[in-house]
């Protein structure tokens, strides 16, 4: 069997050889030879905690990007004062 190199293996623990179980909400998983599942289960419940273990900062970025500009809601306003008119 080869190295556990996926970062999925930081959430997950082994229960047996077809059996996976999460560190952090208990949840369990088939294990067929992909991390595929797993990924995508710490990706959805567990994202600030997966962001760390891949060295990135994702849920403050993307609550910093989904905040309009103070610029383009003024824009924004001033286009619906000029619809009015």
């Amino acid at each position: 069997m080869a190295p556990n190199k996926s970062v999925a293996w930081e959430f997950f623990v082994k229960n047996n050889e077809n059996k996976v179980k999460c560190k952090f909400c208990s949840s369990e998983y088939k294990y067929t030879g992909n991390t595929t599942t797993l990924i995508n289960h710490v990706k959805k419940k567990h994202l600030v905690q997966y962001s760390e273990a891949i060295g990135q900062n994702l849920p403050c970025n993307r609550i910093e990007n989904s905040v309009p500009e103070q610029s383009s809601t003024t824009q924004l306003a001033q286009n619906d004062l000029n619809l009015l008119q």
